[in-house]
């Protein structure tokens, strides 16, 4: 991601044009985005360190997604925490996470094999978590998986999230907002076209897990994660089943 020149992004002006509050100190910009900005930050008040994101009108819809995802999910300890939510000039659209992050899933290939698959468990509980209470992620990638001040792992961006009905057995209804996955970890429905649901979710959580563990997957791993990965959603686990089979494999 590119860097943001801090005396470019003019910090002040960007304060007033979202009108953000004061005790929400700006430290430093992460990335610009075509539709936003996303920075580092303060919650003086708190005590706490946060991150602002900032998208102009093309991109309210996804994170208004995002912050009702958010909100339905809280409080889990693999899901990243919804502080705050807002609306500033020109159709800008505010959002402040409570996450400290120290990258991203991306950048942990090579680690040892029992600290990737505890990552994964805890991804794959925290979609079960979503998935119960009718929230589909709708885009589970590995940079979609940030590891936090404590070294654990917790799922984030859930611009392409989704709500369902919660009463739903296995959680497969229509997300609300069915765009914005990335092709490269999507299931082959959601690459043809049709809405995300929890199976897509198991889908992308096992290709993620695959690819940051690589040729380094145990046998018992590989046979779980390719059931997966499966090209018909009804032959996949769900996340809390994955959630436990990861979870015993991470402590041997």
């Amino acid at each position: 991601m590119p860097a943001v020149d801090a005396e470019e992004a003019q910090p002040e002006q960007l304060r007033r044009r979202v009108a953000l509050p004061a005790h929400i100190a700006l430290v430093e910009p992460i990335e610009r985005r075509r539709d936003g900005e996303l920075w580092s930050a303060r919650d003086r008040r708190r005590g706490v360190d946060v991150v602002l994101k900032v998208v102009g009108p093309s991109g309210s819809d996804r994170l208004e997604a995002e912050a009702r995802a958010l909100s339905r999910l809280a409080p889990h300890p693999g899901i990243v925490t919804l502080a705050m939510v807002g609306r500033g000039d020109q159709g800008t659209t505010w959002i402040v996470t409570d996450l400290a992050h120290r990258g991203t899933l991306e950048g942990c290939r090579g680690l040892p094999v029992p600290q990737l698959l505890g990552f994964g468990a805890a991804v794959a509980d925290a979609l079960a978590h979503a998935h119960r209470l009718g929230v589909v992620h709708g885009d589970v990638t590995p940079s979609n998986v940030f590891i936090d001040a404590n070294g654990q792992a917790v799922l984030g961006d859930f611009g392409a999230a989704g709500l369902v009905d919660p009463r739903i057995p296995d959680q497969s209804g229509q997300a609300v907002v069915p765009t914005g996955h990335t092709p490269t970890f999507a299931s082959p429905e959601r690459r043809g076209g049709a809405p995300a649901t929890s199976a897509s979710d198991v889908y992308g959580l096992g290709a993620t897990i695959a690819w940051v563990l690589g040729d380094s997957a145990p046998r018992p791993v590989r046979g779980i994660l390719g059931r997966c990965t499966a090209a018909d959603p009804h032959r996949r686990p769900t996340a809390a089943t994955v959630a436990r089979r990861l979870g015993r494999w991470s402590r041997r």
